[in-house]
């Protein structure tokens, strides 16, 4: 079970590690992806789409 930021387990359950580290390995790929964006000075618009999904993670 993922927990989302600011939740608390129910029930005594505890996010699992693994899914966890996995959940950040995808966030930073995506903000690298990002960052390599900006850095290429992309369309703002494709930019913004990309922030959007980052922030609509599970």
């Amino acid at each position: 079970m993922m927990l989302r930021a600011g939740q608390r387990p129910e029930n005594g359950v505890k996010a699992k590690r693994s899914d966890v580290v996995h959940e950040l390995k995808i966030a930073r790929g995506q903000l690298d992806g990002i960052l390599q964006m900006i850095a290429k000075d992309r369309y703002c618009v494709d930019i913004s789409n990309q922030i959007i999904g980052t922030r609509v993670l599970p």
